[in-house]
Parts: C-alpha cells; structure tokens; sequence
C-alpha cells in the first residue's frame, strides 16, 4: 500500500487550493495545538518534578537527615 504517497499527494493537493489568507488561519491554529501540546507537556512534567521534590524531602524527614 502507499498510504504515506497518497496522504501527501493529498495534503499537498488541499495546501496549494488554499488561498494566502487560508493558509496563514490555518498555520495559526496548527500552531496553537502545537503550543498547547508542549505547554500541557511541561505543566505535566513540572508536576511529576515537584511530586518527586515532595517525596524525596518526606524521605528526609523520615529517615531524620
């Protein structure tokens, strides 16, 4: 099968019936998924740091360092 040739053929097909105006909303709104990706990423990420900060000074005071 040649579904990757096919999807680009496609998408390159829809790319160039848009119009500049098209293409500028719509790599607008690509990149706001993509921001908001990276941004709940490192929301997640920052929240697993601090989870490991707080488990590792209970371990602390547990052990009386």
């Amino acid at each position: 099968m040649q579904i990757i040739p096919k999807l680009r053929d496609s998408l390159t097909m829809f790319w160039q019936a848009l119009d500049d105006a098209e293409r500028r909303v719509l790599l607008l709104a690509f990149s706001y998924v993509v921001a908001g990706t990276v941004a709940s990423a490192a929301k997640k990420n920052r929240a697993r740091q601090i989870h490991r900060m707080k488990n590792d000074i209970l371990e602390e005071l547990r052990h009386g360092r």
